[in-house]
């Protein structure tokens, strides 16, 4: 199977992008948003790294107060200036490009000022806003049409349990409690909440663990078909045994609902942590994305594909380890060396790869590769660089027209690191780097171990 690596000189369209109405709204009287400000504070070393001659020198940064003022007055004027117009990024000589007013700058037309900016963008917006969104319009939607199972359904569920998954103690009140009623994740098959072992209850510690309840029955679904949704991320999860992936502890029932029993990793995902400023040093964004390589090469080394590998699908302990989580959508090989290849979109839309849109069979674990690209892109530069791998998007038909090398944020990256994501995020999956690539890659083997916490 081909892709192309060029498109026609038609040029690409980008579109102004929408920026949150909490991010551009005064701050409260009690004091500045904190997310507001760290999403400021980005942007104006965004275009400070464009260099206009308005900018204050680096060493001379401008007061907190000045600089959210600065910036909320340029992103209005480039919101103002650019309603109802679009911003070409075809081929055009730079001695004939409009230059693009901010405010009292004046920026050149450049395809990578509009790259970077919607890459600042698209992180925020896609993860905090757009993906958080319409997590709740898929959850009310499916709200009405989940039934609890009746005492028959529930009764069948249980004696085919332990058979599937050898666990022949199905209790929650016998083994397990929750410490608090408090929600510490959520995805698309439950909620997830702290509990502990009723073990831990004579100890003066007990150690948290993270207990997911499993949603309900869609009234659609037949019995069968939500004992095997209920039963297929167990099956996988419980067979990993690595330091990389989250350890999936038991399967039990309070009588109603279902609950898988997974490790608790205290530090949160590493969404959170890219969002709050805690992945600022290039060692510590290595040492993750080398967690990260290790933790898929051992899911591929057992036939599994994860298919939905992102920022919020990696968890982070309390020692900094990186471990990876939800396996709802994985798939699983017939052997390592004979892959069983998947179909269908799946996964979070800027970690998805391009031939999953072209409706053929295809390899999962270049899938795989791809998205640990981009996840690396977003620790590094705090942004994705497409919200789509495919044609409708114009940063990433950008990326295809003139290609990685000259795809300005990876000019920013140091030598190895730029020459490994190139490879990483090649369009062709026949001739995207393995993961086995990747670890024999010069680079990647001088990353350096950071000590445990």
């Amino acid at each position: 199977m081909s892709f192309p690596h060029s498109l026609p000189a038609s040029p690409v369209v980008l579109a102004t992008p929408t920026i949150g109405a909490d991010l551009l709204a005064p701050s409260s009287p009690v004091g500045p948003n904190p997310k507001k400000a760290r999403f400021l504070k980005r942007l104006y070393d965004f275009f400070h790294h464009i260099g206009h001659q308005q900018s204050p020198k680096r060493e001379e940064p401008l007061p907190s107060g000045d600089r959210h003022g600065r910036l909320e007055k340029l992103l209005g004027h480039f919101r103002q200036g650019s309603q109802g117009s679009v911003v070409e990024l075809g081929v055009v000589p730079a001695d004939v490009a409009s230059p693009l007013v901010l405010g009292d700058a004046i920026v050149p037309h450049h395809p990578r000022l509009h790259i970077r900016l919607m890459s600042l963008l698209s992180f925020k917006l896609h993860h905090e806003e757009e993906g958080h969104e319409r997590h709740s319009r898929k959850s009310s939607r499916h709200s009405d049409d989940e039934v609890e199972l009746s005492n028959g359904e529930f009764e069948y569920v249980k004696e085919r349990l332990p058979s599937i998954t050898h666990v022949s103690d199905l209790s929650f009140k016998k083994k397990y409690r929750f410490l608090d009623g408090r929600v510490i994740g959520k995805g698309a098959s439950g909620v997830v909440r702290l509990g502990c072992s009723i073990c831990d209850d004579c100890k003066p510690v007990q150690t948290p663990l993270a207990v997911k309840e499993f949603r309900k029955k869609r009234r659609d679904e037949t019995t069968d078909d939500y004992l095997r949704k209920l039963t297929s991320e167990y099956r996988i999860a419980s067979k990993m045994s690595h330091q990389n992936v989250v350890h999936t502890l038991d399967i039990v029932h309070d009588g109603k609902r279902w609950y898988e029993v997974m490790e608790y990793c205290s530090k949160g995902d590493l969404f959170s942590v890219i969002q709050s400023g805690g992945l600022d040093d290039r060692a510590e964004i290595d040492w993750c994305f080398y967690q990260l390589v290790e933790g898929v090469k051992y899911l591929h080394s057992l036939g599994v594909a994860h298919r939905d590998l992102k920022p919020e699908n990696l968890l982070i302990d309390q020692f900094g380890c990186l471990k990876i989580t939800d396996f709802g959508v994985s798939d699983v090989f017939i052997s390592a060396d004979q892959p069983v290849l998947s179909r269908g979109v799946c996964g979070s839309s800027p970690y998805i790869a391009p031939e999953e849109y072209l409706g053929v069979p295809y390899d999962p674990r270049k899938v795989d590769v791809w998205a640990i690209g981009i996840i690396y892109y977003a620790m590094v530069f705090h942004g994705v660089p497409w919200e789509a791998a495919n044609s409708k998007d114009p940063n990433y038909c950008h990326y295809l027209a003139y290609g990685s090398a000259k795809f300005e944020p990876f000019t920013r990256l140091p030598s190895g690191a730029r020459s490994l994501l190139r490879k990483i995020l090649e369009p062709d999956p026949e001739k995207r780097i393995s993961i086995e690539g990747i670890m024999e890659d010069p680079w990647f083997l001088q990353i350096d171990c950071l000590p445990v916490a």
